[in-house]
């Protein structure tokens, strides 16, 4: 029985011996966590920017579309609306080019509306984007500040013998 008392306190003073050098290592395993978390978030915030930026390229494209497609559309109601006038042997003349007149200058407007529209969105996109390029340069400071904190706070509890 003694024996094993005198085994247990000689591997308990090996312990208490070792532990400083298990906190150390300990801090510095946070401060290599904490460097890797940061950089996994760093590398999240530029996937998502990049994701934004082809979500906002892709909105540019679906806005010069959609004009497009108004005013095409637009075109052949025109000439749709022409050929009738031209059957009934009306004229361009008077109230039926005046009436023209204000129906291209509302093709224009609502062609100003669509584009608008996408306009909103891509600068709305290009804002997150901007906001999420931020935060990765954001997380790079946080994560060496952070990574400097765990391995200051684990040193600090290390006791080196001293009482």
């Amino acid at each position: 029985m003694v024996a094993t008392a005198a085994a247990g306190a000689t591997l308990a003073s090996k312990f208490a011996a070792a532990a400083p050098y298990i906190q150390v290592a300990s801090a510095v395993v946070g401060g290599i966590s904490a460097i890797q978390s940061g950089k996994a978030q760093q590398q999240q915030s530029n996937f998502q920017a990049q994701q934004l930026a082809q979500q906002q390229e892709r909105e540019r494209q679906i806005g010069e579309q959609e004009v497009e497609d108004f005013r095409r559309r637009a075109a052949s109601r025109q000439a749709t609306a022409d050929a009738g006038r031209g059957a009934m042997g009306i004229t361009g003349a008077g109230s039926p080019t005046l009436a023209e007149e204000d129906f291209l200058a509302e093709i224009e407007v609502q062609a100003a509306r669509i584009k608008g529209a996408s306009d909103a969105r891509q600068q709305r996109l290009q804002s997150e984007e901007e906001l999420e390029r931020f935060s990765s340069r954001t997380t790079g400071k946080r994560t060496a500040l952070s990574a400097i904190g765990a391995g200051l706070s684990g040193l600090g509890e290390v006791n080196f013998g001293k009482a």
